[in-house]
């Protein structure tokens, strides 16, 4: 395989499909109260969050995996997200966190190199006896962000956009029994964010797209990673301190 797009699972549209419908519900059905903007004192809180993220895989056909050749993306993973925050107002507020997005994973066959066109994705040489290989990609790292936040009536939906540093570990395991082997990569990969959600009181829903910048930006030994984008679903507590 050589060392770099696939269609992403549907399951984080689906998500974030639902929702863009609900929130847009609930400010339908509250646009016809009168909209309130309650008081906020400046404060620091603590956020907390988890739910699900789903990889966009960027790599091209030929790197991990072959296209012409059985193989399997499990696209879905446990996400977690912790920091704090600092709210200057009822509108604005600025975040700082850890987020770990899980780990997207391919099942897959491959042959040498020499013995796949990545081109046509056709298999040239044996085809009939292929290496079953497995490959995973964890991601974590830290993120900055800025939040504008709305009120109306008794939920707040809202904005918020920043960038990411995020560090991968790619590990590719072979199957072969006669001389099985794994190798390890790691990388780090800068980012941008945008998302937003909706709030009622403390407990938050909150969508998030990450989408990874320049190019392979490694660290020792390097190794191009699985997903470059990612879209994050999670249900959030934000906890005030004061």
């Amino acid at each position: 395989m050589r060392l770099h797009n696939c269609r992403s699972d549907s399951l984080g549209l689906e998500i974030l499909h639902g929702w863009i419908m609900a929130g847009v519900l609930a400010i339908g059905l509250l646009s016809v109260s009168e909209c309130t903007v309650q008081p906020v004192h400046a404060e620091f809180y603590v956020d907390v969050a988890g739910g699900i993220t789903t990889f966009i895989p960027t790599i091209e056909d030929g790197t991990w995996w072959q296209q012409g050749l059985p193989h399997k993306f499990d696209t879905t993973a446990f996400a977690w997200r912790a920091g704090v925050g600092y709210r200057f107002n009822a509108r604005w507020s600025v975040q700082a966190n850890y987020v770990n997005l899980g780990t997207v994973r391919i099942n897959a066959a491959v042959v040498p190199d020499g013995a796949y066109d990545n081109v046509a994705h056709k298999c040239l040489q044996f085809c009939d006896q292929p290496l079953p290989t497995k490959t995973s990609d964890a991601m974590q790292g830290f993120e900055v962000s800025a939040t504008r936040t709305w009120q109306v009536g008794p939920v707040s939906p809202f904005l918020r956009g920043g960038a990411a540093l995020m560090f991968h570990r790619l590990t590719l395991t072979s199957e072969d029994q006669d001389s099985p082997n794994q190798l390890k990569y790691y990388g780090r990969i800068p980012m941008v964010l945008v998302g937003g959600g909706l709030c009622w009181k403390q407990i938050c829903l909150d969508e998030t797209y990450y989408h990874g910048l320049g190019g392979q930006n490694c660290l020792t030994p390097c190794g191009l990673p699985v997903a470059k984008e990612a879209l994050v679903s999670l249900i959030s507590f934000k906890i005030p301190l004061n």
